[in-house]
């Protein structure tokens, strides 16, 4: 006859031993500051220079507007550029009808002196801060210069927006 020997049974403390290890853990993770994502919409009010004279002695301006609202706050703030739009030129942007041209710029100043772009070459974007949640209204100016012979119709361009955070 062969004796086994009995299993040798371990004292442990049950939950006294992972408790305090488990409250710790749970301590910890609170206490690391965590970083809300914002997201961000943008929407935008249209210009509408209504009907151009071209024989005026000053330009048509016209005043529009891009609107970011985000969810949370953005530390480093954000940046709005916009396109060239149909030209694909920031220094004269086109409207078109048809084979036709009209010309106009949009500007990140009342002054109508700082044409609104992407930063490349004499171009300006508009930046913004969000220190909470946050609904912010960037003002577009428009100008569309006097004295330009165009044929009469809807002028139209495409003007892409973006918002970088």
């Amino acid at each position: 006859m062969t004796r086994r020997p009995l299993p040798q049974r371990r004292r442990t403390r049950g939950w006294r031993t992972w408790l305090p290890t488990a409250l710790l853990l749970a301590l910890a993770l609170l206490l690391i500051p965590h970083r809300a994502q914002a997201q961000c919409t943008v929407s935008v009010t249209t210009l509408n220079y209504g009907t151009y004279i071209p024989f005026r002695a000053f330009p048509t301006n016209s005043t529009g507007g891009v609107t970011v609202d985000c969810t949370a706050a953005l530390p480093a703030g954000y940046t709005v550029t916009l396109s060239s739009g149909n030209s694909g030129s920031y220094s004269s942007r086109r409207m078109l009808y048809g084979g036709y041209n009209l010309n106009y710029q949009l500007f990140t100043d009342s002054l109508r002196s700082n044409i609104w772009g992407d930063g490349s070459g004499s171009t300006r974007t508009v930046v913004g801060d969000c220190l909470s949640p946050c609904h912010t209204v960037h003002p577009i100016y428009g100008s569309m210069p006097a004295g330009q012979i165009v044929q009469p119709g809807a002028y139209s361009d495409t003007i892409t927006v973006t918002v970088i955070y």
